[in-house]
């Protein structure tokens, strides 16, 4: 019984390597046609019904249309393959085709600038900004040149802002003075800058713990989230959402380099310019899907502060003063100045 155990082990773990290794049909093989065929594993981060998953859910049955059902693609969201961190390195190994996550800056501390406070302010500039032909795009996208991964969008997945639990709502407009509610962040440096910036002490207890440490008391509230977001997920435990807007959130849409070039170049300019149009038409309607789940929290009971336009003009000015110089100089003060110029002149 024991060696008919340990061989079934042996035999499961044998699997789940094989799984693990392989990075699906993405041999290019020839058909009967004289045409390589490409089946890709895109992985995802968010649940089936997330706006962006089914953003990637449509840019891959036009690949597959476009391309006579010689490029197919299937998304695996809700992390099925592993976190963002692990698809990002899995697609720098090859070992997953593409993946669409928040792009991490643990291989390479320039990525912070991905989430870089009040550099977007608007929905019109976000058009701009995260599309490619900016300073940003560019400087994004040479990033993950450099990590050999080939950067296919970026997704607008709407601005941030505060969703808390018990907390005291007084002074929240005024960013120089020291609240008392304990926010979870992530461990990024740009968010904890946040945290900083705006008078919040923060821990970075991990995503996977926020909602029941948000339960229990642990943390009062949670910096890192969209409207969409806590609408979504967490309308049941918070009862504040602050529209603080101080971050744009994006995602990137990413594949290995050496899988991409090695595909004909007809099928390059299919899967480049469909998901770059996918990127464009989520965003057209971002502004609107902010707005609708405000809406829908307030009518869930939930306090939904939005500040004037003086107080917003005011906290973006406090962060370009005290906020920017530390990131600018971790992210390269070169790179951000040639991405400042070119926000300044658009």
């Amino acid at each position: 019984m024991k060696k008919a155990l340990l061989l079934l082990l042996a035999l499961t773990m044998v699997l789940s390597l094989a799984a693990c290794s392989s990075a699906g049909a993405a041999s290019g093989d020839v058909g009967d046609d004289g045409l390589p065929s490409y089946e890709l594993r895109c992985a995802g981060i968010y649940a089936p019904d997330y706006p962006i998953t089914d953003s990637l859910e449509a840019a891959a049955a036009k690949i597959e249309e476009k391309t006579d059902g010689h490029v197919k693609i299937k998304v695996y969201p809700a992390n099925q393959l592993g976190d963002g961190v692990q698809q990002y390195e899995e697609v720098i190994k090859g070992t997953i085709d593409m993946a669409s996550c928040a792009l991490p800056c643990q291989f390479d501390s320039r990525m912070e600038v991905t989430a870089f406070p009040y550099l977007v302010t608007s929905y019109e500039d976000a058009k701009y900004v995260f599309a490619e032909g900016s300073a940003y795009y560019d400087f994004v996208k040479r990033i993950n040149d450099d990590a050999d991964i080939d950067l296919l969008n970026l997704y607008v997945d709407g601005f941030m802002g505060i969703g808390g639990v018990d907390m005291s709502t007084d002074n929240i407009m005024v960013p120089t003075v020291k609240k008392d509610a304990l926010m979870r962040c992530p461990g990024m440096a740009s968010y904890i800058a946040v945290a900083d910036g705006l008078g919040y002490p923060s821990t970075t207890i991990p995503y996977a713990d926020l909602y029941p440490a948000m339960q229990t008391g642990v943390c009062d509230g949670w910096i890192g989230g969209t409207p969409f977001l806590n609408n979504e997920a967490y309308a049941d435990v918070i009862k504040t959402y602050i529209d603080y807007r101080y971050i744009c959130e994006i995602q990137g849409t990413f594949i290995n380099k050496e899988l991409l070039a090695s595909m004909p170049q007809e099928y390059q300019d299919i899967i480049r310019d469909t998901f770059r149009e996918e990127a464009a038409t989520l965003l057209d309607n971002r502004e609107a899907m902010d707005q609708e789940a405000m809406q829908a929290m307030a009518d869930k009971g939930i306090d939904v502060i939005v500040p004037t336009d003086e107080e917003f003009a005011t906290i973006a000015e406090h962060f370009k003063a005290n906020v920017w110089p530390d990131l600018i100089d971790a992210i390269g003060k070169d790179e951000m100045d040639v991405v400042l110029a070119d926000l300044e002149a658009k």
